[in-house]
This record gives structure tokens, sequence and C-alpha cells, in this order.
């Protein structure tokens, strides 16, 4: 019968190449002659499954498919030893909660088929894993492994790294039973009180109480002072938490003590979904407000999005601040099931909400998790789409050479047709047009030739508007801005096969780089080095965004950078840099900048190919493809 980790190695002596033994090993993280001994026993083994191993000096290993039926067992679950490193990692962190006492690491290396060697690099990620619930996995000589902290901070690792646990069998189907029969009770407290939260949230507590009772039933509680329990009696869900321990009670038979009922209080205070300030407990301070106001102001100054204007934003990142605040006070760990999605899909508006929640972690002395700033990313994201909705009215030049009538004729079916698109409409012939400041206008709209350079986008239409000019006319109209992107991007700025081994060295390369074309100020880099103090700039598929602290340019630009290989930023892998710095003052609408961008650097498919293509002429043509996808 094959283990899980032979069923690892087998899948690298699938393919009709040899491969070594040493490359084996260092996929599964594993030492060359674990992998050899694994090897020896496969050769035994293999037959059963119609299947032969076959070796070649210096070329290494292969496997030869005898009987293709049997050899499809291999692919059947039989054991759950742990292959790769993150499954240890895992294996572990559940075997030492759910073991009290001391555990040698030499049984862990029996469990697993494992050296010591192997053992202690899987135990050091196990201790960051641990430090992040602020629990510590403390080695006593000649007892072991074992892992110690607060019952409060035991069961939040429980309920977020265990759930496998509760399914293990032989227990299984009793515990999804006593789950099953709390979320019962739940559901009717709930329904009784009028309590909101999400489904999520919901599932979540039903978990941490099914953890509290197995707690409770090995007599271990959450300990809290009288002055705690005191001040959470005081709190307006204390009652709620009453019954559900009332009805818990009675269901399991078993006495909760009354700071396991001040604990299901912090969850509700954690968990609750407030739809409106006038929901029955809910008070929104007026310091929750001016909160939310500086977390706009600071986006504001740094991003030059204008969201402060954004009612509705505001008022909803004020009810989210009300559990958030209930979290952080609590060290309550709120886990977010879409944080990858978000990361993934909506780039910007997680980077908008990490500046945002900067804002958190100075006023709460916290740190913010991504969990939680990806619930904001989603309330910003919903603010942006707004944004990118609104449409924006142009200032607009007619350009016509047939007299007076003619243009004014024009001009009333330009604001019949297209008067919610309009600001300001004026015309003129060719020879005025010169006269004109052009430094407001968006567009210029000519029946006739222009033989004059203009600083903006020149539309040329018939005398008789044509339904094919309309529906130019209402596309061009229709977007949100009416520059370019490629205006923020210099070619000069365009680096390539960047040489450097970190994310210090990468900021000084493209910092030197941007003085020589661009007017920035003196401590540029170092504006950029505090952001990366406050907050993270890398976002996943091979992407950082750097940016300075506050807006300090007279112009947005953007400095991409193509490193030679990839460098690790601070804990994900990053190949692409894009270097953006925005333009003081509100001179510019860059809500399109903004989107475009977006769309391009969460695309796997447009980021692997300006990798592999390495040119400029690539970027533009990339942010054209999307251009036009979003106008259609």
């Amino acid at each position: 019968m094959l283990n899980q980790r032979q069923k690892a190695i087998l899948k690298y002596l699938e393919e009709e190449t040899y491969t070594t033994a040493s490359f084996i090993a260092q996929q599964l993280d594993l030492s060359d002659r674990t992998v050899r001994t694994e090897l020896k026993l496969l050769a035994e083994e293999l037959p059963d499954y119609g299947m032969a191993l076959l070796s070649k000096p210096k070329f290494g290993y292969r496997v030869e498919i005898l009987d293709p039926v049997l050899a499809g067992k291999t692919r059947t679950p039989q054991s759950e030893i742990p292959a790769t490193p993150q499954q240890r990692v895992r294996f572990i962190l559940e075997y030492l909660l759910a073991h009290e006492d001391y555990v040698k690491t030499e049984e862990l290396c029996d469990l697993l088929f494992l050296s010591q060697s192997s053992i202690s690099q899987d135990l050091k990620t196990v201790r960051e894993i641990l430090e992040s619930y602020n629990l510590k996995l403390t080695v006593r000589p000649h007892y072991g492994l074992k892992i110690e902290g607060s019952e409060f901070d035991y069961r939040q690792c429980l309920s977020t790294c265990l759930t496998s646990i509760l399914e293990d069998q032989p227990e299984a189907d009793q515990r999804q039973g006593q789950l099953q029969r709390i979320s019962e009770i739940l559901e009717n407290v709930f329904e009784e009180a009028q309590f909101f939260m999400s489904d999520f949230a919901f599932n979540n507590l039903a978990m941490h109480l099914l953890i509290a009772l197995q707690r409770i039933a090995s007599g271990n509680h959450v300990p809290m002072t009288p002055q705690k329990l005191d001040e959470l009696k005081a709190k307006p869900l204390y009652p709620l938490a009453q019954r559900i321990v009332s009805q818990i009670e009675q269901a399991f038979s078993v006495d909760i003590p009354q700071s396991e009922c001040g604990y299901i209080v912090i969850h509700l205070l954690g968990k609750q979904m407030i739809k409106s300030p006038q929901q029955e407990n809910c008070i929104i301070s007026e310091t929750m407000y001016e909160t939310v106001d500086e977390m706009l102001r600071v986006v504001d100054d740094e991003m030059n999005l204008d969201l402060s204007s954004d009612l509705n934003l505001r008022l909803v990142l004020a009810l989210h601040l009300v559990p958030l605040e209930n979290r952080l006070q609590y060290d309550l760990n709120m886990r977010n099931p879409l944080l990858k999605e978000i990361k993934n899909h909506y780039m910007l508006a997680f980077m908008i909400a990490t500046t945002a929640c900067g804002v958190l972690k100075e006023r709460y002395q916290k740190e913010i998790s991504e969990d939680e700033i990806g619930y904001i990313a989603l309330h910003i994201n919903l603010a942006l789409e707004r944004k990118r909705e609104t449409i924006r009215r142009k200032n607009i030049v007619i350009v016509c050479s047939t007299g007076r009538g003619t243009a004014e004729l024009l001009e009333y079916q330009y604001r019949d047709k297209f008067g919610k698109y309009i600001n300001q409409l004026m015309t003129c012939d060719v020879l005025t047009l010169d006269r004109i400041d052009l430094s407001d206008v968006d567009l210029v709209i000519s029946t006739v030739e222009i033989p004059i350079k203009l600083p903006v986008p020149i539309l040329r239409v018939q005398y008789f508007m044509e339904s094919r000019d309309e529906s130019k006319i209402k596309r061009v109209l229709a977007q949100s801005g009416t520059s370019s992107i490629e205006h923020f991007f210099d070619p000069n700025l365009f680096l390539v096969n960047v040489p450097a081994k970190n994310k210090t060295e990468v900021i000084d390369y493209m910092s030197a780089r941007i003085r020589n074309f661009y007017k920035v100020p003196r401590n540029f880099k170092e504006l950029i080095l505090l952001r990366e103090k406050k907050a993270v700039t890398e976002f996943g598929n091979l992407i950082a965004i750097p940016h300075p602290y506050r807006v300090c340019t007279d112009e947005t630009f953007v400095c991409v950078a193509l490193l030679k290989r990839p460098i690790l930023w601070d804990k994900k892998k990053v190949q692409l840099v894009f270097l953006l710095s925005i333009e003081k003052g509100k001179k510019r609408d860059l809500q399109k900048f903004y989107t475009l961008t977006s769309k391009f650097l969460t695309s796997k498919d447009y980021v692997r190919l300006l990798l592999h293509e390495k040119r400029y002429g690539t970027l533009m043509r990339i942010f054209q493809t999307i251009e036009e996808d979003l106008n259609n």
C-alpha cells in the first residue's frame, strides 16, 4: 500500500523522461537519502499496481506502465501521511494543538518518516503561524514541544487552523451532529432577537461554540477578570449571549461559566452585521466618523482620488468600523474567505484599503490583517465603480467653416443629442481656432481639416450628423476621460532586465532613473521607503506597486521595471514593478488611469505577456486592448 509521500514521488516519475532523486528531493523538501529509501520501497510495491520502476545511471528514474487499470489505483487516497512541506506543517500544527502535553520531536519524526533536520525546518514555519495568534512553541529538554498561550488565543488558532480535526474519524458524525444542534440554537435565538450576521460569521461562531464545549469538557475555561466581565455585562448584547448559553446548557447538559458567556459577547460584538445607523443597539460615535474622515483624507492625499465626497462610502465604512473596532479591541480574528479573489480581481481597491487601514493601525496600535483589509476593499471597490460610472461632462469646441448659422445648428444638435455629456460647448471656425484657450477643453469636434497641431484630441465628423458619427461621438464622450493613458508612461522609464536583489535596490535604481527625466523632491526615495514601512505594496501576480507616502510631484507618471529575475519583496515574489507617483492638486481626473492599470495588473495573461516580450509597445498595446474592451 502506497503512502502519501510515495504517491507524491510517483508524480515525478510518470513522465517519459528520467528524473533524478536529487530533483525530487528538492521539490518535496526531503533529503536525497529519504527519497532513495522510498524509491527502494516503491520498486517492491509498484508491480502490484501494474507498474515497474526503471533506473538509468546518471539519468535517474522513471515509471513504466504495465497495466493501466491497476496503475489507476495509485490515485485512490489510501494514506494520510503528508508529503509536501505545507501538508507537513499543517499536520504538525494540528497534532500539537490536539495534544496539550509535551510532544517529543522523535514522535513527529516517526509519524512523518522524516529526519530531525527536516522536522526542524517545518517547526520554524509552525512557530511563525503560532506567533500570529500570540502563541509560543516552547521546548523543554527531555520532554519535548508544547504550545503555550492564553485560552482565548488557543481557541482562535483552533478555529482557524483545525477545522479538519473536527472531521476526523471516529468522532466526526457526533461532532457534526453537535455543530448542527448549535447552529439551530443560534438561528432560533437570532431570529427572535432580530440579530444579523453574515453566513460565514455565523458558521464561524458555531465552530467557536463547538470548540468551547470541547474545551470546557476538558476543564479549560476562558479566564476573565471581574472588571472585564462587568464591562461585557454592560454591553447591550449580553442578554443575547445569556439566551444562547441557556439553550446550549439545556441541549448538551453542561454547566457553562459566566466567563464563557462574556467570551460569546466578544464574538457577537465582532461579528454583528449592522445594516443602518438606526439598527437597534448600534451607536456610531463622532470619533468613528472622524476615523473614516481621516482614512479617506489619507487616501485622497496619497492617491488623489477624491473618495471623501462619496457619502455612501463614508456611511458604510462607519457601519463597518463598529464591529471592526470590537475585533481589534479584543484581538478577534475574522478570516476573509474571499481574500484571494479580492486581491486578484480588485487590486486597486485592496491597495487603497491598505493605505486607509494605516490610520486604523496608528489609532488602535494594532496590526490590521489582510483579511480585514479585504473587507474594506470591497466597500472601496463599490465606490470606485460608482465613480467610474459617473459621467464627467466635457468641454467641447466645434469647428465649422460654413458660417454662423450652420454652427448654431450644429450646437443645437449636439446639445440635443449629447447634452448629458457636455459641460461647455463653443463654436468657431478654423481661422479663429488659434485664439481660443484650450487648456480646459477636452475635445475638438471638426467638420473640416485642421492644419495646426492642437494639445487636445480632434474628432472629425460630417457637416450633417449621420448615425455613424452619432455613435462615434457618443462613445468618445461617454469615456471617463479623453487623455490617453500613454501620457502617464514614459518610454524612458520603461526599464528591462533590472539587476536587483531586493526591493531597496529596485527602488534605488528606479528613483535614480526617474531623476534624469522628472523633477522630484530630494526625499523622493525616502517617501517611497516610508510608504513601504507603513503598509505592504506587493499584491501577488509577481506585482509590486511602490509609491511615495504622499503626492509630491507636479506630474503623474509611472516607472516600469522588469526585473532580471524574481525577488522576494516582503513575503511574495515580484518581477514586475510599477513605481507610481501621483501629481499634486486636483489637476486631472485619474479614474481612467486607475481603472486601466488595475485591469492590467490583475491579469496573469497580460503580466506574463509583458514579462515575455519586454517591450514598451507591448504595454501600450495591452492598455489599448483593455480600453477597447471597457468601451464596448
